[in-house]
Parts: structure tokens; C-alpha cells; sequence
């Protein structure tokens, strides 16, 4: 009869077998995001600049009330919009629900608020997206779709779904749903973790590096 496995025992297997899904997630990741860039450069965008306009859009979208594309964030925006009323801290028709400024972007799509300028730099070089001041803040600017942009996203949506599909097609449907679920697991203890602070008892460094590369599917 085999030995039992000890508590040191397990613990070691267990730090090695936590260790190998990191690294399978690290690597997964960029794999998608290889794949993804090379998708994307088709439209002459790269990753980071379709997070911003996709989240433009969905934004602008709940503003019109449809909530099949509003984000969780949106959907009070949406339902408000269907009623015919403002939300909180808004003013119906008014300036503050067109376009989103640029700490929503950074919120959103959890990149560090200097990395969100540069894309926005270039998203509106390119006459993609535009800058203006808010009517009731004039501090604060808000970032709106062009019409060029906003057909943009409209042609990426066109095969969106295809291109999605192929990434996943070595999963089946029921282990597509097992890895949205482990992902969302994951998410959601990642976030407690970030509102936590640092997790080590080593002081925390200040990364030299922005956070960039988060790309809204």
C-alpha cells in the first residue's frame, strides 16, 4: 500500500500545481493576444486602441438604451434611456452621457490613466475618436466615436464572432462554459486581492511599467 501523502507533502504539490496554472494562463494570454494583434492590425488598429473604441461604443449604445450591448457599468444608463429618464448624476440629452472621459476609460479597462492618453492620442490622430470639454465640467474632456470610428467598430463586429470562435474551437461548448466560469472565478478574486492592497509582506515597488495590453474582446 502506497504511503499517505503528507501535509508538507500536499502543500508542495499543491504550490506547484497553482504555479503550473499561472504559467498556463501567462502563456495562454499571449497567445491570445499574438493572435489577436494580427487580427486586429487587418483594420489598422491594434489591440489596446479596439478596447477603447469597443468600450466607446457599447457606451454610447446604452446611452441609446439597448442593453443586449451595455456592460454592467452602462446598464443603469440603458435602462434610464429606455424609460425615457437620466440617471443619477446625469442630465437627460444632455452632454454627460456622450463619449466617457478618460479615468472612466482607465476604469474600465483597468490600464493606468497615462497608457489611456496615448491610445486616445492615437485613436484621434487618426481620426477615430474625439476630445471635447464637458458642458458642466470644463476641466474634464470627454472622449466621443467619430462617425469614421464608429463604422470602424461597426465592420470589426462583422467577423468579431467568427474570429472568437476560431480561438475557442479547440474547446467544446461545454468546456467553453467551464473555462468562462473559471475565469470568472478568478476575476473575482483577483479584484478582492486589488482591493486588498499588496498581498505580500514585502513592501510594494512601484512598477516602472504601465499596465497596458488589456484588450476588451
Amino acid at each position: 500500500m502506497p504511503a499517505r501523502a503528507s501535509e508538507s507533502d500536499r502543500d508542495v504539490t499543491d504550490a506547484g500545481c497553482a504555479e503550473a496554472a499561472f504559467h498556463a494562463l501567462l502563456r495562454a494570454y499571449g497567445l491570445v493576444d499574438r493572435l489577436m494583434q494580427r487580427y486586429f492590425a487587418r483594420f489598422g488598429i491594434s489591440g489596446s486602441q479596439w478596447a477603447v473604441l469597443r468600450t466607446l461604443y457599447r457606451a454610447e449604445l446604452a446611452a441609446k438604451g439597448n442593453l443586449h450591448e451595455a456592460s454592467h457599468r452602462d446598464r443603469p444608463v440603458a435602462l434610464a434611456a429606455q424609460k425615457g429618464t437620466a440617471p443619477s448624476g446625469t442630465k437627460k440629452g444632455g452632454d454627460e452621457q456622450q463619449g466617457l472621459r478618460l479615468t472612466d476609460l482607465s476604469e474600465r479597462l483597468l490600464i493606468q490613466p497615462p497608457s489611456v492618453t496615448g491610445v486616445v492620442d492615437r485613436l484621434q490622430r487618426t481620426g477615430l475618436v474625439a476630445r471635447d470639454h464637458s458642458a458642466t465640467d470644463l476641466r474634464s474632456k470627454r472622449v466621443t466615436l467619430t462617425t469614421e470610428g464608429r463604422t470602424l467598430v461597426q465592420r470589426v463586429l462583422e467577423v468579431h464572432q467568427a474570429q472568437i470562435q476560431q480561438l475557442l474551437a479547440g474547446l467544446s461548448a461545454e468546456q467553453q462554459k467551464e473555462l468562462h466560469g473559471l475565469l470568472g472565478t478568478v476575476g473575482r478574486h483577483m479584484e478582492m486581492l486589488l482591493g486588498q492592497g499588496p498581498v505580500s509582506s514585502l513592501p510594494a515597488k512601484k512598477s516602472a511599467l504601465p499596465l497596458t495590453k488589456v484588450q476588451e474582446r
